[in-house]
């Protein structure tokens, strides 16, 4: 019904906004794009939650990892 994936169906769907710029944004999604898009919503699973969450702690926790080899591998001349 609609572009799975959002990249390059965005991207065509930004482009043909150009032609119809005179309309809102979201009217012009709503009433072209969505218009005949069926729809579900999702609740999330309670396990995935904790997991993500576990997950994107451990991530957060990491970045200063990130940073520090970002300083110390000099990446471009300064």
């Amino acid at each position: 019904a609609t572009a799975a994936e959002g990249g390059a169906w965005g991207m065509a769907v930004l482009a043909d906004y150009l032609w119809h710029a005179d309309t809102a944004l979201d009217a012009y999604l709503d009433e072209r794009v969505f218009a005949d898009a069926a729809s579900t919503t999702e609740a999330p699973d309670a396990q995935d939650v904790v997991g993500f969450e576990d997950f994107f702690d451990r991530f957060t926790k990491g970045l200063p990892i990130e940073h520090a080899a970002i300083a110390a591998i000099p990446l471009e001349e300064r």
